[in-house]
């Protein structure tokens, strides 16, 4: 491999979609992605952490200071972001579900109960960039927020809801699916 510049990908930004579990993911990165996705607003010029992690086991001897062999024990992975837009998309997401509901018809005012702690929430999540005239569309088939989210309400600075969206296995989906297209990922000629 030699260095090339152009294989560089800067995320200087892009857009966050959540849908229910089941909706149809584009055949490619031409495709648009169907109105089931919801846009999920601004995010932190923070942007998006995707982590992609795995947990070994170490394989020891007394004979040895040093490992013998690694058997991968687990895969985990993840989208961290934190939004920045209050709304009836994003306060569900961030909260385990729920329903958000107007009191008294007509009033405009509304309320935000979860949902009940014993249903996981969960759903299907992409994000997408562009490099120029290169773009990525990363997607998760099926997760859910799986951290704490902590957001402070202070007079200076945005509320923010900090997301960390943990994939979740599935034997009949692929547990990320990247699309693009940038010349770098095709065949060596």
């Amino acid at each position: 491999m030699t260095k090339n510049a152009d294989e560089i990908v800067v995320g200087a930004n892009g857009s966050i979609y959540a849908a229910p579990l089941g909706t149809a993911v584009p055949a490619s990165i031409a495709v648009a992605l169907g109105a089931e996705w919801v846009e999920l607003g601004y995010v932190t010029e923070d942007g998006v952490t995707w982590t992609d992690g795995k947990t070994l086991q170490s394989i020891r001897a007394w004979q040895s200071l040093y490992d013998l062999r690694r058997v991968l024990e687990s895969k985990e992975g993840s989208i961290g972001f934190s939004l920045m837009q209050w709304n009836r998309d994003t306060v569900p997401l961030a909260f385990g579900g729920g329903a958000i509901e107007e009191i008294v018809a007509d009033s405009g005012n509304f309320r935000y109960t979860p949902g009940d702690p014993a249903e996981l929430d969960e759903r299907m999540l992409a994000v997408e960039w562009a490099d120029g005239d290169k773009d990525y569309r990363l997607t998760f088939p099926k997760g859910m927020v799986g951290d704490n989210v902590e957001t402070n309400l202070v007079r200076t600075a945005a509320g923010v809801l900090p997301i960390t969206f943990s994939l979740l296995g599935d034997d009949a989906l692929e547990p990320f699916i990247l699309d693009t297209n940038d010349p770098a990922f095709a065949p060596a000629a």
